[in-house]
C-alpha cells in the first residue's frame, strides 16, 4: 500500500490433516487377482522399449538396468491389479486409479489392454503429447458406473494433482534425456526412477482421503534404487546450452554455468566449447559466428541444427528434416525376440538400404517418404516392423 499506511490483516489458523497411505510391493501377476480374462491383453513387453534393442542387433548400446526379469514391463500384472481393484479383490479404497508408465507408447498400449478387460473402466491417457483439452479430461468425473484409470508419465508426479486419486500403481520407470556416444546425440532413455520420485508418486494417492500405492517391484529392487535423480545438466551434452549462453552475451559460459545450483563439470563445458568450434558455431576465440547465431535459434543439437541450415541452403530441406527427426528419437524399427518381427525388420532394412544407396541417414529419409505415401500407414508399420508411435 502507500507509504505510511498500515494494514492489519486477520490471521487464519490452518490445520493439518494426515490421511493414511499404505504401500504394497508386488512381483507376480498371479498373486493379485488370479488368472483373469486375458483375451487380447498384452504379455510382458515385447521389445518396443529402449532397453530391449532397437531392431539392429545392438540393443545393449544404451540399455539401462533391466526393469524386470525379462527387462520389460509386465502388462498382465498391471491389468491384473486394475481388474482386482475393480472386482473388489484388493483391500483398497474406492476412487480413481493412477498408473505411472514411462512414455506415450506404453500408455497407449496399456489403455488398449484395459479396454479389453471385463471391467467397468474408464481409462484416460496423460502425457505431454496430448492436447490441453485431452489432458483436462483426467480431472473430470467418469461416466456413471465406470472407474476412472489415469495412465500417465511422470507429468502427474509433481506438476498436477488429481483430487479423486486413491490408488497409485507405480512401475518405477521413467524416460530421461541421456547422451548416446555412438550418435553424439541426446536421446530419451528408459530407466529406473529414484526413491525420491517414487515417494512423490506415492503421494499422488490419499490427497484428500485414505489411499494405497502398489509398486510393481520387489522390496530388494526398491532398496537398490538411487536415492536421488541425477540433474539433467549433469547427464546430457552441453553444446546447445553453451551456445545459447554465448548468444545471450551474459559473460563467459564457464563462469555462468558454475553459478547454477547443480553446476556441470568443468570438463563437460570445455568439451562443449570444443565441439562448438568444430562445427563453426564459435570462432577460435569463442565468439559467436553468423552460422552460430542461426543455430542458437534452433532447438536442436548443434550438429543437427547445422544440418538443417545447410539443408535449407541447398534446397533439400524435406529429406533433411526426416533425417534430423530420425536422429533425435529411438530407432523407428521395433526390436524384441519375436522371430517374425526380426525377419520383417531385417528385410525392410535391406530393401531400404539398397534403395537409399547404403546410407543410414538416407535410409531414414526413404523410410519416412514410404510411410507418408502408404495407403494404410498402420499396415506399412506392421509389415516392416516399424513403430507407428515413433513415426508420428
Amino acid at each position: 500500500g502507500p507509504s505510511g499506511v498500515t494494514v492489519n490483516l486477520p490471521l487464519c489458523p490452518m490445520t493439518r490433516t494426515v490421511v493414511p497411505l499404505a504401500d504394497t510391493v508386488l512381483s507376480a501377476a498371479g498373486t493379485v487377482a488370479g488368472d483373469g480374462d486375458w483375451a487380447g491383453v498384452s504379455d510382458v513387453g515385447d521389445g518396443d522399449w529402449a532397453g530391449d534393442g532397437d531392431g539392429d542387433g545392438d540393443g545393449d548400446r544404451q540399455k539401462p538396468q533391466p526393469a524386470g526379469p525379462a527387462g520389460a514391463i509386465d502388462y498382465r500384472l498391471l491389468c491384473s491389479l486394475v481388474q482386482g481393484l475393480c472386482e473388489g479383490k484388493l483391500d483398497a479404497p474406492d476412487g480413481a486409479v493412477l498408473v505411472f508408465l514411462p512414455g506415450a507408447g506404453e500408455i497407449s498400449r496399456l489403455c488398449n489392454d484395459l479396454q479389453r478387460l471385463p471391467c467397468a473402466l474408464h481409462p484416460l491417457p496423460l502425457h505431454g503429447g496430448l492436447s490441453p483439452a485431452d489432458q483436462q479430461k483426467v480431472f473430470g468425473r467418469p461416466p456413471p458406473g465406470l472407474r476412472k484409470v489415469v495412465v500417465s508419465t511422470n507429468v502427474a508426479e509433481t506438476s498436477i494433482t488429481i483430487p479423486d486419486i486413491t490408488v497409485v500403481i507405480d512401475t518405477g520407470r521413467v524416460k530421461e534425456t541421456a547422451y548416446d556416444p555412438q550418435t553424439n546425440m541426446p536421446c530419451l532413455l528408459e530407466t529406473w526412477t529414484s526413491k525420491d520420485s517414487m515417494r512423490q508418486r506415492r503421494g499422488r494417492a490419499g490427497r484428500v482421503q485414505a489411499g494405497v500405492c502398489y509398486r510393481t517391484m520387489t522390496e530388494g529392487a526398491y532398496q537398490r534404487l538411487p536415492a536421488h535423480g541425477v540433474p539433467e545438466i549433469q547427464r546430457t551434452p552441453l553444446e546447445q546450452m553453451v551456445l545459447q549462453v554465448t548468444a545471450l552475451d551474459v559473460g563467459d559460459p564457464r563462469g555462468f554455468l558454475q553459478g547454477m545450483l547443480d553446476p556441470p563439470s568443468a570438463d563437460a563445458v570445455t568439451t562443449a566449447l570444443q565441439v562448438l568450434k568444430e562445427v563453426q558455431a564459435l570462432d577460435g576465440a569463442g565468439r559467436l559466428t553468423p552460422q552460430g547465431a542461426h543455430q542458437a535459434a534452433i532447438p536442436a543439437p548443434v550438429r543437427v541444427s547445422k544440418m538443417l541450415l545447410y539443408g535449407g541452403i541447398f534446397g533439400v530441406l524435406d529429406p533433411v528434416l526426416s533425417i534430423a527427426a530420425g536422429l533425435l528419437v529411438r530407432s523407428p524399427f521395433l526390436g524384441g525376440a519375436d522371430p517374425a518381427r526380426r525377419q520383417a525388420v531385417d528385410a525392410a532394412k535391406h530393401r531400404l538400404c539398397q534403395a537409399s544407396g547404403r546410407s543410414d541417414h538416407l535410409l531414414l529419409a526413404h523410410l519416412y517418404r514410404e510411410w507418408e505415401q502408404a495407403p494404410q500407414r498402420w499396415r506399412y508399420c506392421k509389415d516392416n516392423g516399424v513403430s507407428m508411435e515413433r513415426m508420428l
